[in-house]
């Protein structure tokens, strides 16, 4: 495992995805996760497209899990109200990043091997890990998964993301255009013009602005390229 500014992958040990049709299978999952106390209640709430199953104890603390309604898969956890009676100790980085892989492996399906932490998000007291998965290497940056922890216990609080998708076929990474042809292209397509501009100093107007080539306005800010025929794709 690795520090969590790191930008090398996770490599997944397990994973096969979690499924939930049962009450009974509803509270194991609880249970594995949140280590829930046995004085509560169960409540199933259904929407159009997904199953809440809620366990609420007696000491306020409501524990959640979001399933796929059709498919049961689990795509949501989340706790409120969680309790601790640890000290101020904040857990390093590199510790919490572990353990947000190891609460995302079971959840992933046997087709992710290995993920990336693309970004996290700190707060006075947890922490959001937003990882992607990888295919032979390359991010695919549409399915992302959140986990949070509590910074000085490591506890999870709660888990998002895209666990209903369906294992999709991804295209090949044989014959693709190379950078230097796409940085091309992408100039290409892309229209600056030339202005003044006293950005570079914060909008201070005292001071002589700079001659530069910005951008067009009302122009994209990204530009993605399809890599195998070089389209300019637009959203």
């Amino acid at each position: 495992m690795l520090a969590a500014d790191s930008v090398s992958p996770f490599f997944i040990q397990s994973g096969g995805g979690l499924s939930i049709r049962t009450e009974k299978e509803a509270r194991v999952v609880m249970n594995t996760f949140f280590e829930t106390r046995e004085d509560g209640d169960l409540q199933i709430i259904s929407e159009s497209n997904l199953n809440q199953y809620r366990w609420v104890e007696k000491n306020g603390r409501i524990v959640t899990v979001k399933t796929d309604r059709e498919t049961g898969r689990v795509i949501g956890l989340e706790v409120n109200g969680s309790y601790s009676n640890s000290d101020n100790h904040v857990l390093a980085s590199h510790s919490l990043s572990k353990k947000a892989v190891s609460v995302l492996e079971p959840l992933l399906g046997p087709e992710i091997k290995e993920v990336q932490l693309e970004r996290t998000i700190q707060k006075e007291h947890q922490t959001e890990f937003c990882f992607v998965p990888l295919h032979h290497g390359i991010p695919v940056i549409d399915r992302t998964y959140f986990i949070t922890l509590d910074n000085q216990t490591g506890d999870l609080l709660a888990i998002r993301g895209d666990f209903a998708r369906e294992p999709v076929a991804l295209p090949s990474q044989q014959q693709i255009l190379s950078i230097d042809d796409a940085l091309t292209i992408i100039m290409n397509h892309t229209q600056f013009e030339l202005m003044y501009s006293w950005t570079h100093d914060s909008g201070n107007k005292e001071k002589n602005p700079l001659l530069v080539y910005r951008q067009r306005a009302g122009s994209s800010s990204r530009v993605t390229m399809d890599a195998k025929t070089g389209e300019i794709l637009h959203d």
